[in-house]
């Protein structure tokens, strides 16, 4: 326990005691309703604290460069890459392997303009943080193969 405050709650017009409790601890915060310490006969023994902390692992993806396409002899036309339905297609194919690979894991992919995986909220050894990193990164080869580049490139 971190703190204990006494004070009182208006009930109508009667004053009735109250007794507030803070616990600091991972995990969501919670509430309980208040009780008037005279229904309180013994202290609440704080939980165990076992929540499952959510893991959020940041994935910042670098969209392909655009590609020049011959158009004629001599002419030719960039087309880019559609990032947002890029990135939403590598998003799914990522959280389809984690829900078998890594179920603790919350994965987040975004567009960035420099290349990153980081682990958000919590800190894994480094021996489990390289390992995870080359899993994600294998990964992300393995659903980028699955793209129709016809399907991301602009007209």
């Amino acid at each position: 326990m971190l703190a204990r405050a006494r004070s009182v709650a208006l009930i109508g017009v009667d004053a009735v005691p109250v007794e507030v409790e803070v616990d600091v601890s991972p995990g969501l915060p919670a509430f309980k309703k208040p009780r008037p310490v005279s229904l309180i006969m013994f202290p609440i023994p704080s939980p165990p604290y076992n929540y499952a902390m959510n893991k959020r692992v940041l994935i910042r993806f670098v969209p392909p460069a655009p590609i020049k396409v011959a158009v004629s002899k001599g002419i030719s036309r960039t087309r880019n890459w559609n990032a947002p339905k890029l990135v939403g297609f590598l998003q799914e194919g990522l959280e389809i392997w984690a829900a078998d690979a890594y179920p603790e894991l919350e994965l987040a992919v975004v567009e960035s303009r420099q290349a990153e995986i980081r682990f958000d909220g919590w800190k894994p050894d480094k021996e489990l943080a390289a390992e995870m990193r080359e899993a994600i990164g294998q990964q992300m080869g393995l659903v980028l193969e699955g793209i129709e580049p016809n399907e991301y490139l602009s007209e």
